[in-house]
């Protein structure tokens, strides 16, 4: 190489040799020989004072990049030595367009300068001198700070990062690592494989950063590349929905959460569309992210929704809407909001109901799930469990949500459980209401209370153990139930409540049983369901429940359990001595006596469902039976070798049952009759027996003579209804139903008297007495008799009433009327009997009336006057008629006449 310099003192970077030769005045040819393919020469005017070598230098550099909005700096740790002789100074170049902005430090000085004046100042490359304060072989530590004026993002220019070369080194590596800073992109414009010179790594020594880099490299020599693009960010918005659909009678109330993702670039505002329904700008949130004084949407479901600053990363949007749904509907169809997102994540949906409204959804295949994902939103507590779907990424939403609708009307039903222990001087109830409560919340539940209990300071209502604050009237006076209400919080589902108190009793004999009524709270009658009653006893008392509703529970040892498909409100308990009752020990769940009354014999059939631990039991018999009709049955079986004493029969039971169904037939001669009366004699327990449920009795009259009114001691088991002519009284059960309900034989004819009975025409009443008595007394007459008497009645006062003036007065009708009043409320069955037979009476009198008033139109009126001495005239008539033409003629000075009277109830004489 020529230099145009006569004294140049010339620098070789590379290993090999230099020569620098003199040709003419001012040319120098410098040559050098042993160098590698790429190498720096370098030279500068002026002579050496003396021959010296080169410096063979080795640079390692750390450098750190930082892009940031508007600017690239750079910091660089240069670490220089040399293999040769010490050296005081050395030059490195900057990257293009970096400007040097770090000073000197302790032990050496910066000096900049721009190589290329004549180029743009962003493309040219300044060059830096580093002066050591004393010379040395190194290493020496030398850290640069440069920075670069840059618009990203408003083209697509690359920029170049590699730099500070030191010139003459024969050996530069080190490593760069890059930090972006907001959210900038860089593009590398460098392809890394197959690089000799820079590769890309994912290590680097520790004094560099390792947090927040966006990538590091290793470069093994200089010069190198490494350009890049920095790009204006772009945002890139994910959403993952999340709605709840809350379905009622009216409306629909949807309530969203939209988990947005923000990459990229931060972004101001977000877009849903909510069609169909009322965007409820209120419920947006959250209040510190969204702007509400810019919020806008439209009649068509476009909602704009403006954040209170540009935002990116992770965050969340609530919002609420309503739709309301038409009556009467069976069919439930919504459209699902749309978010407006580069990217819809899984969407997440729920449905749930009203306590009162049921929804069958459409199938939405494998979308729908049996658990609840995790999510966000809390949801009510309902009757119905929700429908959960998941619709992943990737997967299509449907556009809407469509079910069948059925709405309910709240119900609340209660199964009453009681627990009654009884005792010597009282009984303890103890009674939970099992409450299910549908298709409505409930603030409160309300229980008939019987007063006298209300007014019971031991009264204790519960709830989970902790006692209840209930309200009752304030006047409990005169009332036989007050409501009592429990307080609830809004509840659905299952509740329990508890009643507490004792009932005091009087205490039992050694040779009586004492009957106490225990009064029972109950559920209002429309919402009760089954009743289950609990009886024990203790302190050396046994107790049995005698009444109606309650039916023994044929599994439950001793009887001690009852069941009621009614409310009940008191049970009437039998409470005795454990030793006397123990020595009883009969108990009959059900007995059927029927009785058929002929006109020479009485046939009778009983029937008991017996329980009882004892070898044997007694029946006490009518007088009068006849000896050869007995006939008894145990459990459907004929028995032999039954022993009648005295009228009392003795029956043997097998030892290992306790449940028996004893029947008896037998005819009995009539003993006492008398005129209407009838005194019917009834078997009995000797040693007597618990009656649980009242005993039904059937009377069977011969088809002439009929019942006149109620037996003592029963209560009618019939109801009146239209036959043929007339009201009769029909039994509420037949013989067959009868049967069915003891668990009596079918009937089996064995008389020819009660054959003929049977074949006739009968009078069946049925009666139910709570004991069982001795004797029934049966007023009987014959239907001749029934008929005659009240019609022939009926007659007499019609007659009197027409031939007696006097009972015609207003106070003489009302007097009878009113007896006839009274005495029908006192005999309403002989009332109601008469009174049909007593038309036969009016009838008759309306036919004498009318015939009366006939036959007298027919007769002429006649007038007999007879004359005398005297002045006086006499008339044998009550009716006097005068003639057209004037009245009668005088045959004296003098005429009495009598005073006309109507022809009303008149007769003239004969």
């Amino acid at each position: 190489m020529t230099v145009p310099h006569p004294e140049v003192t010339a620098f070789l970077s590379t290993g090999g040799s230099l020569s620098v030769e003199k040709r003419g005045r001012n040319e120098t040819v410098l040559s050098a020989e042993g160098v590698s393919a790429d190498f720096q020469l370098t030279w500068r005017e002026g002579r050496r004072d003396e021959p010296r070598r080169s410096v063979t230098l080795e640079v390692n550099g750390l450098q750190r990049v930082q892009i940031e909005r508007g600017y690239i700096r750079s910091q660089v740790d240069l670490s220089v030595q040399s293999y040769t002789r010490p050296f005081d100074q050395f030059r490195v170049e900057l990257p293009p367009g970096a400007r040097l902005i770090s000073q000197g430090q302790a032990g050496y000085t910066l000096a900049s300068e721009t190589a290329e004046a004549d180029r743009p100042p962003i493309e040219n490359t300044q060059w830096v001198e580093v002066k050591l304060d004393e010379a040395t072989t190194g290493p020496v530590e030398v850290r640069l700070v440069t920075e670069q004026i840059r618009q990203f993002g408003r083209s697509q220019q690359a920029f170049q990062l590699a730099g500070f070369r030191v010139p003459g080194a024969v050996r530069q590596s080190g490593y760069i690592v890059v930090q972006v800073r907001g959210d900038w992109i860089v593009r590398w414009n460098e392809e890394f494989n197959d690089r000799y010179d820079i590769r890309r790594v994912d290590e680097w020594p520790d004094r560099l950063p390792k947090a927040d880099v966006a990538a590091a490299f290793e470069y093994y020599r200089q010069p190198y590349s490494l350009r890049a693009k920095v790009l204006a960010p772009r945002s890139r918005v994910t959403v993952e929905p999340e709605y709840v659909i809350d379905v009622s009678r009216d409306y629909a109330v949807l309530t969203g959460q939209l988990k947005y993702q923000v990459r990229g670039a931060k972004i101001a505002h977000v877009h849903v569309d909510l069609p169909d329904w009322e965007f409820d700008a209120s419920s947006i949130g959250p209040a510190e992210l969204v702007d509400e004084s810019q919020l806008a949407w439209s009649e068509a479901g476009h909602v704009h929704i403006p954040l209170a600053r540009q935002t990116m990363g992770q965050f969340a949007i609530n919002f609420r809407a309503r739709k309301p749904l038409p009556a009467g509907t069976d069919q439930f169809k919504v459209r699902l909001p749309i978010p407006d997102a580069d990217t819809i994540g899984a969407t997440r949906l729920t449905v749930l109901s009203a306590d009162n409204i049921e929804l069958t959804p459409q199938d939405y295949g494998d979308a729908e799930l049996s658990a609840r994902p995790a999510a966000a939103l809390e949801l009510p507590a309902r009757q119905h469990p929700p429908f959960h779907y998941l619709f992943r990424h990737g997967e299509d939403v449907p556009r809407s949500f469509q079910a069948a609708r059925q709405v309910h009307t709240p119900t609340v039903t209660a199964d009453v459980s009681t627990r009654l222990v009884a005792g010597p001087k009282s009984i303890d109830v103890q009674q939970r209401f099992h409450y299910q409560i549908q298709h409505g919340r409930r603030d409160f539940l309300e229980l008939q209370i019987p007063a006298r209990v209300a007014q019971l300071d031991s009264l204790a209502v519960l709830r989970d153990g902790e006692s209840l604050e209930v309200t009752l009237p304030d006047d409990l006076s005169g009332q036989a139930n007050v409501p009592l209400r429990v307080p609830l919080n809004n509840e659905l589902g299952k509740v329990a409540i508890d009643v507490r108190y004792p009932w005091e009793s009087s205490p039992p004999t050694s040779d009586s049983r004492v009957s106490v009524t225990v009064p029972l709270v109950v559920p209002r009658p429309d919402e009760f369901r089954a009743g289950r009653l609990e009886l024990t006893a203790v302190d050396g008392v046994q107790a049995e429940a005698v009444l109606q509703p309650w039916q023994p529970v044929e599994s439950a040892a001793e009887g001690a359990i009852y069941e009621a498909e009614v409310a009940a409100p008191e049970v009437i308990v039998m409470v005795g001595l454990a030793s006397n009752t123990s020595r009883v020990g009969q108990f009959v769940d059900r007995a059927w006596l029927q009785t058929w009354l002929t006109k020479s014999v009485r046939y009778d059939r009983a029937v008991f469902r017996l329980r009882t631990g004892q070898h044997s039991v007694g029946l006490q018999l009518p007088r009068g039976v006849i000896a050869d009709s007995l006939e008894a049955r145990r459990n459907g079986q004929l028995m032999e070798n039954v022993r009648v004493t005295e009228g009392r029969l003795q029956i043997e039971l097998p030892q290992r049952e306790s449940s028996h169904v004893l029947e008896l037939r037998y005819a009995v001669q009539p003993q006492g009759r008398r005129w209407f009366e009838i005194p019917c004699t009834m078997p009995r327990f000797t040693g007597g027996a618990f009656l649980r449920e009242p005993m039904l009795w059937q009377l069977i009259l011969p088809a002439g003579e009929h019942l006149l009114i109620v037996p003592e001691g029963c209560r009618p088991a019939y109801q009146w209804q239209w036959r043929h002519l007339g009201w009769r009284r029909v039994p509420l059960a037949d013989d067959l139903q009868l049967e069915r309900w003891s668990g009596a034989m079918a009937d089996e004819v064995k008389s020819d008297d009660l054959a003929g009975a049977v074949l006739e025409e009968r009078n069946v009443y049925l009666f139910a007495a709570r004991d069982m008595q001795d004797t029934f007394v049966v007023h009987t007459a014959p239907r001749t008799l029934i008929v005659m008497a009240p019609a022939g009645f009926v007659l007499l006062v019609a007659y009197l009433l027409i031939y007696v003036p006097f009972l015609r007065r207003p106070g003489t009708v009302i007097t009878g009327l009113t007896l006839l009043i009274a005495a029908a409320f006192i005999f309403p069955e002989l009332a109601l009997l008469v009174a049909q037979v007593a038309c036969l009476g009016i009838v008759l009198s309306l036919l004498v009336v009318f015939l009366r008033r006939t036959l007298r139109a027919k007769s002429a009126p006649q007038l007999v006057i007879q004359r005398s001495t005297g002045s006086s005239m006499r008339q044998h008539t009550t009716e006097l008629f005068f003639p057209a033409g004037g009245g009668l003629p005088s045959a004296g000075s003098t005429a009495t006449n009598p005073a006309a009277y109507g022809d009303s109830f008149a007769e003239p004489d004969s």
